[in-house]
């Protein structure tokens, strides 16, 4: 048994789940087009469940989905095969082998696992429960060849399988012959004379089938018996950008030590520009002689390959390094790889050319070396109505702009100034229901000339907060204006912000 296929059930629909923040109630399809024609390509297992089915139009979905709460979406097959690559690299955690099985699946050739692992059953549950804390539906089978394994996960029975060379021929029997990755038109033949399962296959004379059928029925057949070889192409990670260099001899000279990174940091960032990407952290390792090596990192908030940059960071981390009795040698890895966009260079201020970005990251990374990661912050908008809870300050990351959706603000008018926490002031009221003519703040008077409100915003009831304000505009004869609410449940009044 040193084959293992993974099937993702639902791993288009997750994807989407994910990228649009869905809830877990909430129905899933995904269309496609087919000659002028929206169909449904996949369905989640609560679409599937109130009778949607891949090759039905959109408008049978919707209808069969009427009531419940369910999202139609395009299918992203690009987007499916890029994440599809990314966890078949994760996966090579469990073996040193494997390969994307195109649209939801991966191969993973166990041989000589059996010691890490225990047993090939072992193995297929700890794939499975790997999978399931990654919020993935998976079934995952163990057999002795690929395409029997492949059967197995799609079509057996239990969602994690194992069987080896003597319990294959009963495991396949009772499978349908669309197990064995029959064109449409093969199985739709075979079931006119009533070939459903393998076990009908078997039981018919080969040379009767290849010569009604085809020799790729035999071939399928093969392979999944484990009589015919059948290649996979494997993932091949790319290797770590990395340079080191060791000395004749032990030296605590930190001279010498700066020329060496300064020349490792030239391969680096040149390693990085043959493959069109940044780095996002760079470590460095300083063997020491008798004592144990030094680590250094240092962490960007935007990719780059720009050598003097790299250098301007990682100085004053070599500045404070412990020496000991000399340094034998120094090691430097790049991480988190991230593609860079090409651009036309240009003399010219503010040609279409250039990147605007560039700068503000090296700033923010450079305040970061010096001050500290955490103290580098940004204002991120938060979808709520709430003021106060509108926006939040986070660690600077010039890579993350643009990477998520905007989120929607509130359509209304809102002051420049905020306080962060609200004033208590005295309200004089024409009417019960306003307008405002006197407000009191610390004890002195401020006539209103006009009033504008209220305006109510609730409480987040789903974090407790049950109150409401009433919100209103003031515009003072002094040419102040003002944002004060009242609540809903003491009546009290407050400055909350105000226009700059």
């Amino acid at each position: 048994m040193a084959c293992v296929s993974l099937f993702l059930s639902e791993w288009s629909s997750t994807l989407v789940r994910r990228h649009l923040r869905l809830d877990p109630a909430c129905a899933v399809v995904l269309w496609r087009v087919d000659h002028q024609r929206e169909v449904v390509a996949r369905a989640c297992a609560l679409s599937a469940r109130a009778g949607v089915a891949p090759g039905m139009t959109v408008a049978h979905a919707r209808a069969l989905l009427s009531g419940r709460r369910f999202c139609v979406a395009p299918q992203d097959a690009r987007r499916d095969s890029r994440a599809l690559r990314a966890l078949a690299g994760r996966a090579l955690r469990f073996t040193p082998v494997v390969a994307i099985d195109e649209p939801d699946g991966l191969l993973l050739n166990i041989a000589g696992c059996d010691r890490l692992w225990g047993s090939p059953r072992a193995l297929a549950g700890r794939i499975h429960g790997w999978c399931r804390t990654m919020g993935f539906g998976s079934r995952v089978a163990a057999a002795p060849s690929y395409a029997g394994a492949w059967a197995m996960a799609r079509f057996g029975k239990d969602d994690i399988t194992a069987v080896d060379s003597g319990s294959l021929h009963a495991a396949l029997a009772p499978l349908p012959v669309i197990s064995l990755r029959l064109g449409d038109g093969v199985v739709e033949r075979l079931a006119e004379v009533g070939i459903e399962r393998i076990a009908h296959l078997l039981d018919l004379p080969r040379g009767a089938l290849a010569a009604r059928y085809g020799d790729d029925l035999l071939l399928r057949l093969d392979q999944a018996f484990g009589r015919a070889m059948e290649p996979i192409d494997p993932v091949r990670p790319r290797p770590p950008v990395r340079a080191e260099r060791v000395f004749d001899g032990p030296t605590d000279r930190l001279d010498a030590i700066e020329v060496c990174v300064r020349s490792l940091l030239d391969s680096i960032a040149s390693q990085l520009v043959a493959r069109g990407a940044g780095c996002r952290s760079l470590g460095v390792v300083l063997q020491r002689s008798g004592l144990d090596p030094v680590a250094l990192s240092v962490r960007l908030s935007a990719p780059s390959r720009d050598a003097r940059h790299l250098w301007s960071l990682l100085r004053p981390h070599l500045d404070r390094a412990n020496l000991g009795f000399g340094v034998e040698g120094v090691r430097l890895i790049a991480g988190g790889m991230a593609r860079v966009a090409q651009t036309q260079r240009s003399h010219l201020a503010g040609a279409p050319g250039e990147r605007d970005d560039e700068p503000v990251a090296r700033l923010a990374d450079t305040l970061a070396a010096r001050l500290g990661r955490t103290r580098v912050l940004r204002r991120a908008v938060v979808e709520s109505h709430i003021p106060e809870h509108a926006a939040r300050s986070r660690p600077f990351d010039a890579s993350a702009e643009g990477s998520t959706p905007p989120a929607a603000l509130v359509d209304a008018d809102r002051p420049t100034l905020l306080l962060d926490h609200p004033a208590p002031v005295e309200a004089t009221l024409l009417l019960p229901e306003g307008p405002i003519v006197l407000i009191r703040r610390a004890g002195e008077s401020f006539a209103v000339r006009s009033c504008a409100g209220p305006e109510r915003i609730g409480g987040e009831w789903w974090r407790g907060e049950q109150g409401a304000r009433d919100y209103y505009i003031l515009a003072l004869d002094d040419g102040r204006w003002w944002w004060v609410y009242r609540e809903s449940a003491g009546g009290r009044w407050f400055l909350h912000g105000e226009w700059a």
